[in-house]
């Protein structure tokens, strides 16, 4: 049986460009279907306090997101992949600035039209973003780590599934998307279907120094 799976990215946000490529990784060796949705940074704090170079940063994530929307909406869904895995190549492995040069590159290797950056500064595309942003999402966390014992994380899994919650690991068992890939196929149940993530500034911004 086909598992199903869907991913939220922004191309901005370097964790989810490492979870990105796990879940690719699980794809290729499991039988999977993932469904790629375009979240946003800009989105989910708009109206936030924050520090201002933090808010500087966050403004600049906009225009990326547009540009995938708008190509998702002339070129259809099966260009959403490959355009996200071009603009985070160019941003995290490459190094790029998060800038209208980079997304005007990222069209040009993956041959599409070039006009659509001019979508990198308008709000056509917004209230899509927002709608898909802010819809109904786990709000039960629950953090685990990959050294717990596989039937600690199996009743987890139970736990986050009768609850509507989210499994959430720090980083890669020792650097790698093969262990964590292992762990996460042992320990899935197609009964308990939940969400898990790789998500370091969760741990950090609730403070999380162990789990049990």
């Amino acid at each position: 049986m086909t598992t199903k799976a869907e991913f939220w990215f922004d191309p901005s946000c370097p964790w989810a460009w490492i979870t990105s490529r796990w879940i690719l990784e699980v794809q290729a060796q499991r039988d999977i279907e993932v469904k790629w949705n375009i979240f946003s940074l800009a989105v989910l704090n708009e109206g936030r306090e924050l520090k201002p170079e933090y808010r500087e940063r966050i403004d600049k994530t906009w225009g990326p997101v547009r540009v995938i929307a708008a190509a998702k909406k002339k070129n259809g869904y099966e260009v959403v992949l490959p355009l996200y895995t071009e603009i985070g190549t160019l941003f995290h492995p490459g190094a790029k600035p998060v800038a209208k040069e980079t997304i005007s590159e990222a069209l040009q290797n993956q041959k599409l039209d070039p006009t659509l950056i001019d979508f990198y500064d308008t709000n056509d595309f917004d209230q899509d973003l927002r709608e898909s942003v802010l819809k109904p999402r786990p709000i039960l966390q629950i953090f685990v780590s990959s050294s717990m014992s596989r039937e600690s994380l199996k009743s987890y899994v139970r736990e986050a599934h009768r609850y509507n919650g989210v499994l959430v690991f720090r980083g890669l068992p020792q650097g790698s998307f093969r262990k964590i890939t292992d762990l996460v196929m042992s320990i899935s149940d197609e009964q308990y279907p939940v969400a898990m993530q790789i998500d370091d500034e969760a741990f950090a911004k609730f403070g999380i120094k162990a789990v049990p």
